[in-house]
């Protein structure tokens, strides 16, 4: 092909993304022919390549290999294959086979497992293997541990602490353990020891914990704002016993800025955020090499200048006064009430999977991989397309599983319920005429529309949804199977799918109160892929979420729907679901996306006041926004 491609003289070429190798691993001979010819470094660049490519048909047509031809190399090289590609067949066969030969399974773990293993991290941390091919490099190494575990002595521990001791929790609250598994993975893929104490961890224990086991560094995770304030109090009980153990912070709501000022402050240790899986392990590198209190000196020097800008521009951030934003809106046309078909509560105890799957968005499941890019569009990648359509044939067949084994369980609780507004407070009233009042932030920004979710409800006469979903139920179980199974890929693929199916459940309820309940949505319903561009009247609007980033706000909208009574969900004492792949939130008839954005100090102090909380309780609930 790239013969007639050149003597076409086509100046681009066609990759067929199921021949994309890792660039180190190209045979010299022919990566020098290549490159020969990309880079234009010799004159007879082509007639070299045609001549190699000759060869090459030539041996494959008088000695073709077979599929498992790997098989043939040297103990050390079918181990490095397999570990690379993820190839768990023979694993523990070769584990035993180095046993034999080495006469000890240390031996073989730091000699041909660690090195394999390490190789990967590497080529990771690169950019040259993605996230889903880490994974599964990972369950190889579980596999050909677990068949060394019985010659292993009594006490000694399964891997060499080659790199340092790294203790990796979510904190206190929250119950998200995505990121946290799979950085956990992607760390022992470069040789660091990892103790996982799991979800909803205290303050104190995490701190007992790293002293007791003697950690290097401590990994912190989190999803949801009140975490943040978690990792503080980490923070400083570790300052309070004088401790100065290397702090690393991850997750979602996490950020530099938030780290420089309201985190590092508190702890005379350093504390660094990272951003991603790739990104901790070498941060871990940094702080854990020998020049590692240099590391830590710049870092606390870069979160300085940020804790300085970041004062500066608080002085002359450009926010409208709360008062002169509500007296603009004095005299605007209130909202027109939609009147609902059938008012009241429903729960939905068992929703078949197979109904919430249209509507589930690929778009969200590839990034979480460390694979960016549009779906069905990265399927054809030129470089990512190989181990996305990979990924995405592994998450389609446990979603089957998942389906046909009912394997999770879907439940919700909706209803709508008369409401008025007042101001930037919405009133709902309960079956038994209690009214529950939700207050509202609004935004303050110059030159945005100054919105309150408020501004969707009239006066008088109103009406509201609330709604409570998950699709975890059963998921914890389905996670601990496959982990005892040494099986991290598809426990961390269980989770993901879990979290997509949530989202897709949430918007299959959405469709079928706006048609069936509420009765505003007529005529031929929209599509899935109509639904999932939110092409349709009404919005479901998530606490947490830009317009109400508030999360003790599901408080009320869990008596409102007695969804602990009725369903498996639970809240805990930071305002989290139980399980956490779950949504809650309000249903309007008619209301637009928008963001509150940062709120001024009267704003604050009206808004703890209508809550009837503590200012500075309500600084943690919605710390990005003050």
């Amino acid at each position: 092909f790239l013969y007639h491609a050149i003597r076409a003289g086509m100046d681009m070429g066609i990759v067929n993304p199921q021949m994309v190798r890792v660039y180190s691993e190209i045979e010299p001979e022919l990566l020098e022919r290549v490159e020969d010819v990309i880079l234009c470094q010799r004159p007879d660049a082509a007639e070299r390549l045609t001549e190699y490519a000759q060869q090459v048909r030539t041996v494959a047509q008088t000695q073709p290999q077979a599929p498992d031809a790997w098989r043939a190399g040297t103990l050390g090289e079918r181990i490095g294959h397999a570990m690379l590609k993820g190839v768990a067949d023979f694993i523990e066969q070769d584990a035993l086979e180095g046993y034999e030969t080495l006469g000890s399974p240390m031996a073989v773990i730091d000699t041909l497992l660690m090195p394999a293993m390490e190789h990967v991290g590497t080529l990771f941390g690169e950019g040259k293997m993605f996230l889903p091919q880490v994974v599964k490099t990972a369950r190889v190494m579980k596999r050909a541990v677990a068949a060394l575990t019985p010659y292993i002595e009594q006490g000694a521990a399964g891997v060499s602490n080659r790199a340092g001791k790294v203790l990796i929790a979510t904190v206190k609250g929250d119950v998200h353990d995505i990121g946290k598994n799979i950085v956990a993975v992607v760390m022992a893929c470069n040789g660091y020891e990892i103790k996982d104490l799991g979800v909803m961890v205290e303050s104190q224990r995490i701190v007992d914990e790293a002293v007791a086991w003697g950690a290097d560094c401590i990994c912190l995770s989190g999803l949801i704002t009140p975490s943040l304030d978690e990792m503080a109090h980490v923070c400083e009980e570790l300052e309070r016993r004088a401790l100065r153990i290397p702090v690393i912070i991850g997750g979602a709501t996490t950020s530099d800025l938030h780290t420089a000022v309201k985190i590092a402050p508190v702890y005379a240790g350093v504390v660094v955020h990272s951003p991603n899986a790739s990104r901790n392990s070498q941060i871990l590198a940094q702080l854990l090499g020998p020049d590692g209190a240099l590391y830590a000196d710049k870092v606390r020097a870069g979160q300085q200048a940020m804790r300085s800008e970041y004062e500066s521009a608080e002085r002359t951030r450009n926010l409208i006064p709360i008062v002169e934003v509500r007296k603009a809106l004095k005299g605007a046309t209130p909202h027109r009430p939609v009147v609902p078909a059938h008012p009241g509560r429903m729960v939905f105890p068992d929703f078949d999977v197979a109904d919430a799957e249209p509507y589930i968005d690929w778009n969200f499941f590839f990034p979480a991989w460390g694979l960016k890019g549009r779906y069905p569009e990265i399927l054809d990648h030129p470089e990512k397309g190989e181990e996305a359509r990979k990924v995405f044939a592994d998450a389609q067949a446990l979603l089957a599983r998942i389906r046909d084994e009912r394997l999770l369980t879907l439940q919700a609780a909706v209803g709508i319920f008369p409401a008025r507004s007042e101001g930037d407070d919405i009133w709902i009233t309960d079956p038994k005429g209690r009214e529950h009042r939700l207050a509202m932030l609004r935004n303050q920004t110059r030159g945005q529309d100054n919105l309150s979710l408020a501004d969707f409800i009239a006066p008088e006469g109103d009406w509201i949804g609330c709604f409570a979903v998950t699709a975890g139920i059963g998921l914890k179980e389905l996670c601990e199977k496959f982990r005892a199974g040494g099986d991290d890929y598809n426990a961390i693929m269980a989770k993901l799918l879990a979290d997509r199916l949530t989202e897709a459940f949430a918007e299959a309820v959405h469709s079928f109160v706006r048609r069936q309940m509420w009765g505003y949505e007529t005529g031929e319903a929209p599509t899935p892929r109509q639904v999932i561009r939110g092409e349709y009247r009404g919005r479901r609007m998530a606490f947490g979420y830009p317009a109400s980033p508030d999360h003790s706000l599901k408080r009320e909208v869990f008596d409102l729907l007695a969804a602990e009574l009725t369903t498996g969900m639970k809240l805990t004492e930071n305002y989290m679901v139980d399980p956490g792949e779950a949504l809650c939130g309000l249903l309007l008839a008619d209301a637009d996306y928008f963001s509150v954005g940062t709120v001024d100090t009267k704003q604050l102090l009206d808004y703890a006041r209508r809550r009837g909380l503590d200012v500075e309780l309500v600084k943690k609930l919605i710390p990005h926004n003050i």
